[in-house]
Order: C-alpha cells, then sequence, then structure tokens
C-alpha cells in the first residue's frame, strides 16, 4: 500500500515490481550494477521507498533494455560463438580481437567492468574472459556477479596473480579456466577452441588448469 512523506506518494519495492512490469531480481540487479540509483527513503522494515517518478524512470529503462535486447541479440541462426572480453588494459583486449576475428569468432571488448555487467544485462555471451585485477573491483567479485546474472556463459579468468589470495577467492566459486600473463595469440585460440568445443561444458582438465 503506497505510504505518503511530506505530501510525496512513496511504493514499496513489490507495488514498483507490479507497475514496472519487472522481477524484484531485476530491480535489485538494475541497483546494484548502478542501472537505476538507489532512494532516498525507507521503511520502517528497511525496505526502499519509490516515487512515481522513480517509476517511470524504470519504465522508461525498461523499454530501453526490451528496445536495446532486440537489437543485440544474434538471429537463432547466427551460431558463431560470441565472446566477452573485461580488461582494463586494452592492449589485452585487442590481441583477444586480433586473434579471434581470424577465425571469424564474435568478440567484444570492455575496459570498465561496471559498464560490462551492464551489458551483461542485456545479452547472453557464450564466453567471457575477465582479468583478475580491476580498478571497480575485484576479479572475484566480477566472477560472482557475472554469474548471478547468467550463469549459463562460460567463464575463464586473466591474471598474472595466479597463486593470490584473490584467486583463491575466485576459485571457491567454482571450476573456471585460467589464463596466466603473459600469453599469446596461440594460448587465445587454445582457450577458446578448448571451451566453445565442449559444447557448454569445460573439460575438467581445462576447468582446473592453466593455459
Amino acid at each position: 500500500m503506497p505510504t505518503v512523506i511530506d505530501g510525496q506518494t512513496y511504493y514499496r519495492t513489490s507495488e514498483l515490481c507490479k507497475m514496472a512490469g519487472i522481477s524484484k531480481a531485476t530491480l535489485f540487479r538494475w541497483l546494484n550494477v548502478g542501472i537505476i540509483g538507489d532512494v532516498v527513503y525507507k521503511d520502517r522494515r528497511g525496505w526502499r521507498l519509490f516515487t512515481e517518478g522513480d517509476i517511470a524512470g524504470i519504465k522508461a529503462e525498461t523499454s530501453r533494455m526490451m528496445a536495446t535486447r532486440s537489437e543485440v541479440i544474434p538471429k537463432p541462426a547466427d551460431t558463431v560463438p560470441h565472446i566477452l572480453v573485461i580488461d582494463d588494459d586494452p592492449v589485452v583486449g585487442q590481441l583477444f580481437k586480433d586473434t579471434l576475428q581470424k577465425h571469424k569468432y564474435q568478440v567484444t571488448t570492455i575496459c570498465d567492468s561496471r559498464e560490462a555487467l551492464k551489458l551483461i544485462t542485456k545479452r547472453h555471451f557464450d564466453l567471457i574472459f575477465l582479468d583478475l585485477k580491476m580498478s571497480e573491483f575485484d576479479g572475484s567479485e566480477l566472477l560472482r556477479r557475472v554469474r548471478e546474472m547468467d550463469n549459463h556463459a562460460q567463464v575463464a579468468i586473466i591474471t598474472g596473480y595466479p597463486n593470490s589470495e584473490l584467486m583463491d577467492r575466485a576459485m571457491e566459486q567454482g571450476p573456471i579456466l585460467v589464463m596466466k600473463k603473459p600469453f599469446g595469440s596461440d594460448d587465445v585460440l587454445k582457450a577458446v577452441r578448448a571451451s566453445v568445443s565442449s559444447a557448454g561444458i569445460m573439460s575438467s582438465k581445462m576447468s582446473s588448469g592453466e593455459v
């Protein structure tokens, strides 16, 4: 039931989701990655309170997402694997792009982890490479958020710190492929081919080893 504070009508999370036509999981994901801003007020139980302006903005964002999704997601006939590379070193991203595009893979590279998370909300990537050390938040946290958003995507860690505590935290989240820096074009191609040829399931050798 709406509540009024200083003459302004506010709506709780469940009411907002019903009015905007989105799930609570989607709302919390958007708040988490910064697609929409957080609120000013909460009720006594800690639930967020949203204004009609907030709801209008979220409806607009929902419409924009749906329009973008229809433009970005490939047609069913397009079976070429799409690979996302998240690394704040543009040289690494360019290495992946130069190597894989020669072999007809679709490749998207991005240097900002928050922007990467926004991108993942819009479409599915078959394989995601992410750097263990990023400026916004570390690779283990990025890995957790990526898997929350798309648990069907295979994920590989790029790192120059394979024996670090940070790597240990990432490995605790389940089997992942690890690429040790430095690496070259042959290593990139080997890792990608091993992953996509397994029809979405990494072999036990690749999922626990290093390339």
